[in-house]
Order: C-alpha cells, then sequence, then structure tokens
C-alpha cells in the first residue's frame, strides 16, 4: 500500500548474480495498491523498496506498508524506513505431495467436519462426504483427526512424497 507521495517510492528485485528480475514505480496513486507475482527458480535473491525522499512509506505521510509472501506465507513487511528497506531471501525447493484420505464413525458412516491437523496446526476439514484432501511439502508426519463428541484418532509417521498421494483414513 503506497502512502500519500507515491511518486517517490520504487523497487526492484534481483538475483544472486545481481541479474535485475522485475522492478516497479514511480506510482501516482496516493494510498494505491501495487502487486507483483514471480515464479522464481530456487536461489537467492534481493527485493528492495526505496523512497526517494527518505521517510519511507510509513508513517507520517500516510500509512503504506509491503508484504512479501512465498508458498502462502507472509516473510517479510514493512514500511517505517528512511530511504530503502533491503530484504534479501531464499527459494528453497518445495517439493510438495498430497494427503487424502477419509473420516468415519465406528459404523463406517462418514463424518462431516472433522478437523484434520498436523503438529496442531487444522490443515483440512472433512466435507459431508466425510473426505480431505490438502498438499503439503515432502515429508514425514503425525497426524490427528478430531471432532466434538468423538475420540481423537492418530496417524504417526505418514511419510508423503512428491507428486503423490498418500492415503489416511481415520475412524
Amino acid at each position: 500500500l503506497l502512502d500519500n507521495y507515491p511518486g517517490e517510492t520504487t523497487w526492484d528485485l534481483v538475483d544472486q548474480n545481481g541479474n535485475m528480475i522485475d522492478s516497479g514505480g514511480p506510482y501516482s496513486e496516493a494510498g494505491g495498491s501495487v502487486e507483483a507475482t514471480w515464479s522464481l527458480s530456487v536461489g537467492d535473491y534481493v527485493w528492495t523498496i526505496y523512497d526517494a525522499w527518505g521517510d519511507g512509506i510509513c508513517c507520517g505521510f500516510g500509512e503504506g506498508y509491503y508484504e512479501l509472501s512465498m508458498f502462502g506465507e507472509v516473510f517479510a513487511s514493512g514500511g517505517e524506513f528512511a530511504t530503502e528497506d533491503i530484504v534479501p531471501f531464499t527459494v528453497e525447493s518445495q517439493i510438495i505431495g498430497t494427503i487424502a484420505g477419509t473420516a468415519s464413525d465406528g459404523d463406517g458412516s462418514p463424518l462431516e467436519g472433522v478437523s484434520i491437523s498436523i503438529g496442531g496446526n487444522e490443515e483440512a476439514m472433512t466435507g459431508a462426504d466425510g473426505s480431505y484432501s490438502f498438499d503439503i511439502a515432502a515429508s514425514i508426519y503425525n497426524m490427528n483427526a478430531s471432532k466434538l463428541g468423538y475420540d481423537d484418532d492418530n496417524a504417526t509417521g505418514v511419510e508423503v512424497s512428491e507428486d503423490q498421494t498418500t492415503t489416511v483414513d481415520f475412524t
């Protein structure tokens, strides 16, 4: 989000060899929004935002800010800086697999609204047919299925491989 003086704001993205990947600005819409998306290879990068006046994009003349995200997670944010804010980051291999399955009661009837978690973080919720599916980084996981009024079920040592679907059913 830009501040009240968007004409002062520019940014650039360079790779580990100093090659310019992309750049933007100056801008014209005070308080405007700027979005950019890149398909980056594995490697090191530096994203830099500049303010020509030297007062950043927050907070003296507007409430500007930036956020950088990768694989759905914000890894850098800010707005309070002087002439520049430099954000080095690394794109690591993101090898993805899928975990899918069903949750059913003791009689084999599908259960809707079962929370499927890994490490206490909910990854999915079963639908009306008792099924769930989600993509996740290849690794080995311990999973939990829980629904109020039912005993929890656990699966340990669930191995997820690249571009493969691992089936885990809960009862």
